[in-house]
C-alpha cells in the first residue's frame, strides 16, 4: 500500500429474525438475549455483537417484559447519560410505570440536598432506592463502576447500602472491554461474591456482560473464560454473526457502513498540531466544511485549539463536548454539524457523522472510535475517516494490508491488533495488587458480620481469592502470600484504593469561556490556563447554587479550584508551547523512593508535594499558592523512579495515556498508575534477573 493512499473497508452487516421488536424484526443476538433473560431465573450471559447492533435493548427490553429489577454499570457518565434517554423513551412508549434512576456522584450529593433528613450520601442513596424498589414497579437503576464498587466496598458508611445491588434482580456491565485490568479484577471478584450469596440474602442471581469480540491473541482472558475458570460457573454466549455488508442479502441490516480510511501520522497528543499545521490546516477546514464531521481526539487542549480554529473559519454549528459531566452535551449531539471531542464521545451519544477525524493510542481505541460511523440509512456512498496514529504502527498497519482493494472489517481489525501487539502489558496487576484489594474486602466482610459466620465467610473469601488471582496463573496460595496480603492491608496505601480518585491530577475549573463547571488537567491547565486559583471554601462561595452542585459532588477528586478565562497562546516552532511545569518536594520519602532498589521499590502515601512552574512568557499564574497548599497537606499515592518520563517510556513502553509525570529530573506517578508503574519496574526486575541467571549457565 503506498503513502498516503485511503483503505476501503467493507461494512459490517448482522442478521434479523422472525418476531415482533417494537414493530421491527429483532436482530439474532436481541432474540437470544429474550430467550436466556425470559425463560432462565439463574444465569450468565455475554454478549458479544458488533457495535451497533442494539445491544442495550437486548437486556432492557427483556428486564422490563420480565419485570425484573436490574442495575447497570457503565463505563462513562457520558453514556449514562445517553442510556438514561434511550431508556425513558423506550419506558414512556411501552412500560408506564417502570422507574429509570440514575446513580452517580453528582444525582447521589443532589439526593443529600434533597432529602433534609438524609445527612450523608449513603443515606441518600438508599432512600431514593427504597422508593421504587418493591412498589410493584420495574426499577432500572443506571451506574458507573466507581459507584458500584464504593457501594460493595461500604465507602458510602450506611448499614444495607451495601447490599443494595442484591436486591435487583439482573446486573448488567456495558462495554466491559474498556475496563482497565484493575477495573476488570475487581468487578469481578465483586459479582463472584454477590453470586456466592445464598437467596435468602440476595436476588441477583443474572449476571450479562456486553463486551467487544475477544481477542484471541490477547493478553488478558476473556470476560467468558473468567466467568468459567474464576467463577466455576457456564456462560451463555449470545452474539450475532455478522457478515461483510457486500456479502449481507435481504436477511441482513446493515450496521457499520463503508469507509474510506486514511491513517495518518502524529504522536499521542500531537493530532491537533497536525490537523493545525500550515501544510494540513486547509484540507482539515474543507474535510469539514459540508458533511456532519466528528472529531475525538487524546487531550483536552487539543480539543479546545481545534475547537477554536473550526469555530472561527466554519460558517456551521461547530460545538465540544471535553468531558463526561457535560450537562449540555444532549443537546450539542442534536445540534452538531462539526463536533470537537475526546473520550467522552467514545462510546454512547448516539450520532450519525458522515465524516470522522480521530486519534488512537492503542488498538482497542482504534476500533471503537472507528465504530462510532454508523450506517443507519440506506445511502451506498463510503463514509471518510482519517485516523492519526503513531508513524511505525502505520507503517505496520499499511504494510500487512498490502493492496487489497477492499479490506473486510475482521481482517482490519486483526492487523490492527498485530500492529499493536507491543501494549503494555499489565496482567501481573492481578498477581501485585489484585489480590490485596480483593483481601482487605474480605476482611471488611468479616468485621461486618455475626461472630457465627466470621469463619466461614472469611474461608469463602480466601478461596474466591486463591481461585481470581492464584490458581488461573499457576501459583500456590500459601502462609507467605497470606502474611504478604496482611502486611499490605495495614497499610494506608490500601485505604487509598478504596477512594477511586484516579490516576491523573484534576483540578475543578468554573470555565468562563464554555460557561461550565468541569474536571481538568492540573499539569494541561498550568502550562496553557489563563487561571486564577482560590482556596476551597472560597471558590464554593463564588458559585451560583446550581454549580454548587457540581462542586459538592466532585470536590473530594478535586486537588485544586480555580477561575479559567481562556489559553495562553505562546507556541514554539516544535509544537509546544506555554509553561514548564514538573513536580518537586521537601519531603525526603520522595527521594528516598527514587533511590532505592527496582526490587525493593513500592507505592507509598506521601505528602509535601509541590510544583514548579516557569512561565515562558506566559501570563503569571494568580492564586498558585493555594494549590500548592492543597498539593502540599494531601498524603497522596506516589511512586517515584528514576529517569525522566521520555527516557521511562522508552524503557517500558507504556505511551503518553500512562499519565508519568517530570519530578525533579526523575518520573512520579499517582494512583492507579503509580500501582501500574510498579508492575512494570517489577516485571523488568524480574526479566532481568531471569537473564542474570540464565548468563552463569
Amino acid at each position: 500500500m503506498s503513502e498516503g493512499e485511503k483503505i476501503r473497508l467493507d461494512g459490517v452487516a448482522v442478521p434479523r429474525v422472525k418476531g415482533d421488536y417494537f414493530g421491527f424484526e429483532p436482530y439474532d443476538h436481541q432474540a437470544q438475549a429474550q430467550e436466556v433473560i425470559g425463560t432462565e431465573d439463574k444465569f450468565f450471559a455475554v454478549n458479544t455483537s458488533p457495535t451497533g447492533s442494539g445491544k442495550t435493548y437486548s437486556w432492557l427490553k427483556p428486564a422490563l417484559d420480565e419485570g425484573i429489577d436490574t442495575v447497570a454499570v457503565f463505563p462513562t457518565n457520558a453514556l449514562i447519560a445517553d442510556q438514561l434517554d434511550t431508556a425513558r423513551d423506550l419506558v414512556d412508549s411501552n412500560y408506564p410505570g417502570a422507574n429509570i434512576v440514575e446513580v452517580t456522584g453528582e444525582s447521589v450529593a443532589e439526593w443529600r440536598d434533597e432529602y433534609r433528613s438524609a445527612d450523608t450520601k449513603g443515606k441518600a442513596l438508599r432512600r431514593k432506592l427504597d422508593e421504587s424498589l418493591g412498589k410493584n414497579r420495574v426499577t432500572v437503576a443506571l451506574t458507573n463502576p466507581d459507584i458500584f464498587t464504593l457501594i460493595r466496598k461500604d465507602m458510602y458508611r450506611h448499614r444495607d447500602v451495601t447490599g443494595l445491588p442484591n436486591r435487583f434482580g439482573m446486573l448488567v456491565f456495558d462495554e466491559f472491554h474498556l475496563a482497565d485490568v484493575r477495573q476488570r479484577d475487581l468487578l469481578l471478584f465483586l459479582v463472584d461474591e454477590i453470586n456466592e450469596l445464598s437467596d435468602e440474602y440476595s436476588r441477583a442471581n443474572r449476571f450479562y456482560f456486553l463486551s467487544a469480540t475477544p481477542d484471541e491473541s490477547s493478553t488478558y482472558r476473556s470476560v467468558k473464560e473468567r466467568i468459567q475458570e474464576d467463577m466455576r460457573e457456564d456462560a451463555h454466549s449470545i452474539r450475532a454473526d455478522s457478515v461483510p455488508l457486500s456479502e449481507a442479502d435481504e436477511r441482513y441490516m446493515g450496521v457499520m457502513p463503508e469507509v474510506n480510511l486514511e491513517l495518518r501520522e502524529a504522536r499521542t497528543f500531537r493530532t491537533a498540531d497536525k490537523l493545525l499545521d500550515q501544510e494540513n490546516v486547509e484540507e482539515f477546514v474543507e474535510f469539514c466544511r459540508d458533511e456532519q464531521t466528528v472529531i475525538m481526539l487524546d487531550g483536552v487542549h487539543e480539543v479546545d485549539v481545534v475547537y477554536e480554529m473550526l469555530n472561527d473559519e466554519l460558517d456551521r454549528e461547530v460545538h465540544r463536548i471535553t468531558g463526561f459531566n457535560d450537562e449540555e452535551a444532549r443537546d450539542k449531539i442534536e445540534s452538531f454539524d462539526v463536533l470537537v471531542s475526546n473520550a467522552a464521545v467514545e462510546v454512547g451519544l448516539d450520532f450519525q457523522p458522515k465524516r470522522l477525524v480521530f486519534s488512537a493510542s492503542n488498538a482497542s481505541k482504534l476500533i471503537q472510535r472507528l465504530g462510532r460511523l454508523r450506517k443507519l440509512d440506506d445511502r451506498d456512498e463510503p463514509h471518510d475517516a482519517w485516523c492519526y496514529i503513531p508513524g511505525a504502527i502505520k507503517a505496520k498497519i499499511e504494510s500487512e494490508l498490502g493492496d487489497e482493494e477492499t479490506v473486510s472489517r475482521s481482517g482490519f481489525e486483526s492487523s490492527v491488533k498485530r500492529a499493536f501487539d507491543d501494549e503494555v502489558d499489565l496482567s501481573s496487576y492481578s498477581t501485585r495488587w489484585s489480590d490485596v484489594e480483593a483481601y482487605d474486602h474480605v476482611l471488611k466482610r468479616v468485621n461486618d458480620v455475626p461472630s457465627d459466620e466470621e469463619e466461614n465467610v472469611r474461608n469463602n473469601g480466601l478461596r474466591r481469592i486463591e481461585r481470581h488471582y492464584y490458581e488461573p496463573y499457576d501459583r500456590d496460595f500459601d502462609k507467605d502470600d497470606l502474611k504478604r496480603l496482611r502486611d499490605w492491608t495495614s497499610r494506608d496505601v490500601v485505604e487509598e484504593m478504596k477512594t477511586y480518585r484516579g490516576s491523573g491530577l484534576q483540578v475543578m475549573i468554573r470555565d468562563h469561556v464554555s460557561d461550565e463547571m468541569k474536571l481538568y488537567n492540573m499539569l494541561h491547565l498550568l502550562k496553557w490556563g489563563v487561571v486564577e486559583f482560590y482556596e476551597g471554601t472560597e471558590f464554593r462561595s463564588r458559585l451560583s447554587e446550581e454549580e454548587k452542585k457540581f462542586y459538592d459532588a466532585y470536590e473530594d477528586y478535586s486537588v485544586g479550584f480555580c477561575e479559567f478565562f481562556g489559553k495562553v497562546s505562546t507556541d514554539d516552532s516544535d509544537g509546544y508551547g506555554g509553561r514548564s511545569v514538573s513536580f518537586k518536594s521537601e519531603n525526603q520519602g520522595f527521594y528516598q523512593m527514587v533511590n532505592s532498589s527496582d526490587r525493593e521499590r513500592t507505592p507509598d502515601m506521601l505528602s509535601g508535594l509541590s510544583v514548579r512552574v516557569e512561565n515562558n512568557d506566559a501570563p503569571r499564574i494568580e492564586g498558585l499558592d493555594y494549590l500548592r497548599e492543597e498539593l502540599t497537606d494531601a498524603e497522596r499515592l506516589v511512586y517515584a523512579f528514576p529517569g525522566r518520563p521520555s527516557m521511562n517510556e522508552a524503557q517500558y513502553g507504556f505511551g503518553d495515556f500512562f499519565f508519568v509525570y517530570p519530578f525533579d529530573g526523575d518520573s512520579i506517578t499517582f494512583g492507579t498508575t503509580a500501582l501500574f508503574m510498579h508492575c512494570l519496574v517489577q516485571d523488568k526486575e524480574e526479566e532481568d534477573a531471569r537473564d542474570r541467571d540464565w548468563s552463569w549457565d
